[in-house]
């Protein structure tokens, strides 16, 4: 007997109303964990289907998207530095709309591939997005572990892609 699983692949969009943007996740196997509203900040957390790494753990990818008001004096790039000192990462590249093939196609925006090493010492490689719409400042962070980056990557970029 033949099983065919027809969502595999299909993308969910998901409107992120405080902001006004949408984007797509890449199949199934992502959905919505958390939702939260606090003290001005709106944050949506989506994860993925675990993994198991090459040591037996489950890692679990996650997309958060923190929203925040952004005064009319606020670029995208003076934000993005203003966030970037709070999470220092180390970036291997930039990202932005007017690349020769954009990975972003967010005009007020500009990302991140990256990576950072967590508590444990594990190393993560990250894509953030730091965006500017209708005066909402946007983050947009993509993680999971360095050794299951090359597994989650073409999801990551995908999602990236959609971003509008």
């Amino acid at each position: 007997m033949i099983l065919f699983n027809f969502t595999e692949g299909i993308s969910q969009t998901q409107k992120i109303k405080e902001a006004k943007i949408k984007f797509d996740l890449p199949n199934d196997k992502w959905s919505l964990a958390d939702q939260k509203s606090m003290e001005g900040l709106s944050l949506y957390v989506f994860k993925r289907e675990g993994l198991l790494d090459s040591d037996g753990r489950e890692v679990i990818s996650n997309i958060a998207v923190i929203i925040e008001h952004a005064p009319d004096t606020l670029g995208v790039v003076e934000f993005s530095l203003f966030k970037r000192m709070q999470v220092p990462i180390q970036i291997e590249k930039v990202l932005t709309s007017m690349d020769e093939q954009p990975l972003l196609h967010f005009v007020n925006a500009i990302g991140y591939k990256g990576s950072y090493t967590d508590e444990n010492e594990l190393a993560h490689t990250v894509y953030i997005v730091h965006l500017i719409n209708e005066n909402k400042g946007v983050q947009i962070i993509m993680d999971i572990t360095s050794n299951l980056f090359g597994v989650i990557e073409e999801e990551f970029l995908e999602t990236l892609k959609s971003i509008k």
